[in-house]
């Protein structure tokens, strides 16, 4: 969400169309107190949204009040999998920006509640994926089991200042594949345009006892 009361509230007005849209179709959700953050129970699966606030190229969470409430939202789900959506990335677990400073305001206090639960996929974007990035542009920490991605924008857009194995398909746009099983996710990014899977836009992360991952 960028700052400007215009664009807050077109968003809040996309926000709880979608959010409507899943209760007519018996999905059952909750918001914190200021409606910014939110977390839509599909299944066996918690999907959440936190919705940070743009200044000067800061990211910041009002108050805190959005982490106080996902802190008391995770002592009454049961789900086996989080998937947290948030613009901002973390530190950490940033392969495109964890040599400098964090983007977000709270980036610590988000990590400590995030390091006290197990089997979340943070995804992220702002960074975004990078077909330059050798190493891949997802992290797993095998000691919480959680899963942290830099997903692709899903509009036309350049990633600022690359060059090398740039190509059309990256700057089309570009969408996230997620497939969750008990012990295992499998993540792929294609071009919207084409269709075509990324290179290195393709991860299979594994949990439990046989931990690993394949790029």
């Amino acid at each position: 969400m960028r700052k400007g009361k215009g664009r807050h509230t077109g968003y809040a007005r996309f926000q709880k169309a979608l959010l409507d849209k899943a209760s007519e179709k018996g999905c059952s959700f909750s918001c914190d107190p200021c409606s910014l953050a939110w977390a839509l129970q599909v299944n066996d699966l918690d999907l959440i949204g936190l919705q940070c606030v743009e200044s000067s190229r800061r990211f910041l969470f009002p108050e805190g009040r959005q982490l106080d409430w996902l802190e008391a939202h995770w002592e009454d789900t049961h789900a086996s999998w989080q998937i947290i959506l948030c613009h901002a990335p973390i530190l950490v677990h940033n392969p495109n920006r964890n040599a400098g400073a964090p983007y977000l305001d709270k980036n610590t206090r988000v990590q400590k509640i995030l390091d006290h639960h197990s089997r979340i996929i943070f995804l992220s974007g702002h960074t975004h994926v990078s077909p330059n990035m050798l190493t891949g542009n997802g992290a797993f920490d095998a000691e919480h089991q959680n899963i942290y991605l830099d997903c692709g924008s899903v509009v036309a857009t350049d990633t600022s200042g690359e060059s090398g194995l740039m190509s059309p398909d990256w700057k089309d746009g570009c969408r996230t594949e997620l497939v969750i099983a008990m012990d295992s996710v499998e993540i792929t990014m294609r071009s919207i345009k084409s269709g075509i899977r990324y290179p290195r836009g393709y991860y299979r992360f594994f949990t439990g006892d046989a931990a690993r991952t394949t790029r």
